[in-house]
């Protein structure tokens, strides 16, 4: 159930945008000046969720060099750094996360947590179709670990 509905968390962010984007810019069209302030700030956030998501599609494409998957099973522990570093040294950060910065001194303890999380208890990740670790849904939950827990 949780990986179901982690699967749509980007989506559903960028649907929510999308769907606030059209509004505002319907009443904008209409004359509400406060809704035009809005939709140039709104539009910025949907291309850094954009951004986003390549980045994590680009990261899932680098795992075979990386050393962090043995068969099927994914080394939570030693990607979590590499994503928090790809991350914040992208053009994906979004603008909310901008006075957040990597902290080196907590990023072992979170990668730890979140290893911990997903691999101990449950013996289970988020995968794709095919049973492969779903490298571009845990980026995105790397992200959200470290900037919700760990921040």
């Amino acid at each position: 159930m949780f990986v179901l509905l982690s699967v749509s968390l980007n989506a559903l962010g960028q649907v929510r945008v999308e769907e606030s984007l059209e509004r505002l810019e319907a009443r904008c069209t209409d004359g509400d000046q406060s809704a035009c302030a809005k939709v140039g700030p709104l539009r910025e956030e949907r291309a850094q969720l954009d951004k986003l998501e390549m980045q994590a599609r680009a990261f899932q494409a680098r795992v075979p060099d990386l050393g962090i998957q043995d068969d099927n099973v994914p080394n939570l522990e030693k990607a979590y750094p590499l994503v928090v570093r790809d991350y914040f040294n992208s053009d994906a950060v979004l603008a909310s996360h901008g006075n957040r910065r990597l902290n080196a001194e907590i990023l072992t303890p979170c990668a730890q947590h979140f290893h911990n999380f997903w691999i101990n208890p449950r013996r289970a990740w988020p995968t794709s179709e095919s049973g492969e670790p779903d490298w571009e849904l845990i980026y995105v939950l790397i992200v959200d670990h470290y900037l919700g827990f760990c921040c």
